[in-house]
């Protein structure tokens, strides 16, 4: 990062999708967590960045002891060197470009960065699918397995869990199916998507998708008893007396 900071940032950029002043924001404030680990608050830690020219700098204040033996610290003779008239206790103004820290600092603010970006990364994946949660969603059968078959819905790989299924209903590898997006899980690495076959929901959904006058608002959905497998009947009110008699025949 020290050595072409604006390649990293741009890399970043790129890979992770997120926007330039974003990544910006992220390395200063990844450098500042690693900088300020050796300072204090008395030092009065800043970063100060200019990225189209790749010139990135920490700026704070040594406190003049008679030793010093930290970062935050310069000694009264080296104090007295930058101004004749320092004394103990007083602040030094340091403008230091970040290749002059320890490759330690370095490797820390490089890991609080990556750190932010998958964070970002994560939240912005978690969004993408809780916007399709609740919905009805294509897919094709990836595995088949005991517990749960995987489906490839396109957006990511979901899991249809045997008891989401509907009973007596099989699926073989390369099967073209629909389901109900249930629910969206986080696990330690990744983000899982779970479907259902069974729920009510679904069938509402798929109603919704297949008869016009529902998504229209002009049918109303008011009851479902769903026995998956078996049969499901489905209540609906209408100002059209006609399409009440037709739903709910619908098995």
């Amino acid at each position: 990062m020290n050595a072409n900071l604006t390649g990293y940032l741009m890399q970043l950029a790129n890979i992770k999708q997120i926007k330039r002043d974003k990544i910006e924001e992220i390395i200063k404030d990844g450098l500042f967590q690693a900088i300020s680990k050796k300072l204090t608050s008395d030092n009065e830690l800043e970063i100060d960045a200019d990225f189209s020219l790749n010139k990135v700098y920490a700026k704070f204040y040594k406190i003049v002891v008679e030793h010093d033996y930290s970062l935050g610290e310069i000694s009264l003779k080296d104090a007295l060197e930058k101004n004749p008239n320092a004394q103990l206790g007083d602040k030094i103004l340091v403008i230091l470009p970040i290749y002059e820290f320890g490759p330690k600092i370095i490797k820390n603010a490089k890991h609080s960065i990556l750190q932010r970006t998958k964070e970002i990364e994560e939240h912005r994946t978690m969004s993408y699918y809780e916007n399709r949660k609740d919905q009805i969603v294509s897919g094709k059968v990836r595995k088949v397995d005991v517990g749960a078959d995987v489906v490839d819905i396109g957006f990511a790989d979901a899991l249809l869990p045997l008891e989401e299924q509907i009973e007596d209903e099989f699926f073989k590898t390369g099967d073209v199916i629909r389901a109900y997006v249930l629910n969206i899980r986080k696990r330690k690495n990744d983000i899982v998507v779970i479907l259902s076959r069974k729920r009510a929901d679904f069938v509402k959904k798929l109603f919704d998708l297949e008869i016009p006058e529902i998504s229209s608002g002009e049918v109303e959905i008011v009851r479902i008893v769903r026995e998956p497998g078996v049969r499901t009947k489905v209540a609906v009110k209408s100002l059209d007396p006609k399409i009440d008699a037709v739903a709910s025949c619908i098995g």
